[in-house]
């Protein structure tokens, strides 16, 4: 019998309470440092090596469990800095691959803590199986992770508007294995397909794989999908309105207005946020292009969403766009408007 399996069992009690304690401050001391998910990727795996040296430590001498209850505490503040934290984009994704590693990290410690109380050689190696793949599966998700953070920096590096289009494309074709403008579209249209469940129309593929890539690293990828996957069932629920609105001259005419506008948004956008310091004409600037881009294409989309109910386009479209955004919110239009954030 080990005379130290009750004292390893103690040990690990109290630190297996301190980590799932959920009334303990979970603040981190230097909060600021872990606002941005990237911090974690180099935290967690130290965190963890440091864990597994204390727990090969001598459990006679007390230095090991005040060895394995500051990491505790760390581990647990850790977990609490990524509840709390403001999730923006283009953070949304590596947040949840965050969350997604964090998690496994936690099942590898709770294994882990089960080996040091187990009644059997036999019980303490199955927990230890159990710790040895919640560590891969931590391990595998670091890569993932890794890769999505690589890929946002290269967009949102990007310093001009117009290098954007080939930057995406390039980040598109890294992840197939077979490069190729094919290529591209069957990966596309497998898209389409999950997102719509209808066939994909030639041509529509490569535009559909690029817009992908933007919403994995860009965008709340989830709540982007749904939205469009909802705006596409809506539209074309009514056929024979939707190809009324496709033969209205000043519908045609507003759309290509509001493609142009689109983009001229995305250049001042650009422009404005590449300033360094943010003076006030500075976010009077951004305010102003926010305003212009409701007025103009936001307006526009509002409008059509209304037309698909029955209502004529041409007047709705005249109206003022609080007023017609009332309207659509009022007709429980909202989840279409909103922007992913």
């Amino acid at each position: 019998m080990d005379p130290n399996r009750t004292r390893r069992r103690q040990v690990a009690e109290r630190v297996r309470a301190i980590i799932q304690d959920p009334t303990l401050d979970t603040h981190l001391e230097h909060e600021p440092a872990l606002t941005e998910p990237p911090d974690l990727l180099e935290l967690l795996p130290d965190w963890l090596a440091h864990f597994l040296e204390a727990l090969a430590g001598d459990f006679g001498d007390p230095g090991t469990e005040l060895r394995l209850t500051e990491l505790a505490e760390m581990l647990r503040k850790l977990r609490g800095a990524t509840v709390s934290a403001t999730r923006l984009r283009p953070w949304i994704a590596v947040w949840r691959a965050t969350d997604v590693m964090l998690g496994h990290i936690n099942d590898a410690v709770d294994s882990y803590l089960t080996t040091l109380g187990a009644e059997t050689p036999l019980a303490a190696q199955i927990a230890g199986r159990r710790a040895q793949k919640a560590i891969d599966s931590a391990a595998a998700e670091r890569n993932l992770l890794f890769d999505k953070l690589q890929r946002s920096r290269r967009i949102f590096d990007i310093e001009r508007v117009e290098d954007v289009l080939p930057t995406v494309a390039a980040e598109a074709y890294g992840a197939l294995e077979h490069t190729g403008l094919l290529s591209l579209e069957e990966a596309g249209a497998e898209d389409y397909q999950r997102l719509v469940g209808e066939h994909c129309p030639r041509g529509v593929g490569v535009a559909v794989r690029l817009l992908s890539v933007l919403a994995e690293t860009a965008l709340d990828e989830p709540r982007f999908w749904e939205t469009v996957r909802a705006s596409y069932h809506r539209l074309t629920s009514n056929p024979d309105r939707l190809a009324a609105l496709a033969q209205d001259a000043i519908f045609v005419a507003d759309f290509r207005e509001a493609r142009t506008k689109s983009y001229d948004s995305a250049v001042v956008a650009h422009a404005v946020l590449a300033q360094i310091r943010p003076s006030r004409q500075v976010i009077r600037a951004l305010l102003t292009q926010a305003s212009d881009f409701l007025e103009g294409p936001g307006k526009r989309h509002i409008a059509l969403q209304l037309a698909m109910e029955g209502r004529d386009y041409s007047r709705v479209r005249r109206k003022d766009a609080a007023e017609i955004l009332r309207q659509a919110r009022e007709r429980g239009l909202a989840p279409l408007l909103v922007s992913c954030v």
